[in-house]
């Protein structure tokens, strides 16, 4: 862990560390953030309860992208079964 002592209360678990830092313990969930930060306000976030809400519901459609993504792959996939070994589409993969 860094000593990066500003980090938690300038730093964002949404919008990513101010100082660029990868190893920000704001960011890598080590260090409680204390305020939301300056992006936050400018999005209408006030409070660190909305901020944990807005992370939430990022972090469900992130995984319900992720999840569908996977579902349609899967589908595509799976429709190239029946095709034949040496048929054009399998070779243009």
């Amino acid at each position: 862990m860094n000593n990066h002592r500003s980090c938690s209360s300038h730093c964002c678990v949404l919008h990513g560390c101010k100082y660029g830092h990868n190893d920000c313990p704001v960011v890598t969930k080590s260090v409680a953030q204390e305020y939301p930060c300056e992006n936050c306000g400018h999005e209408g976030i006030d409070s660190l309860k909305e901020l944990n809400f807005r992370q939430e519901a990022v972090g469900m459609e992130i995984r319900t992208t992720d999840k569908k993504f996977m579902l349609e792959l899967i589908d595509f996939l799976n429709s190239y079964q029946s095709v034949e070994p040496d048929s054009t589409v399998i070779r243009a993969f």
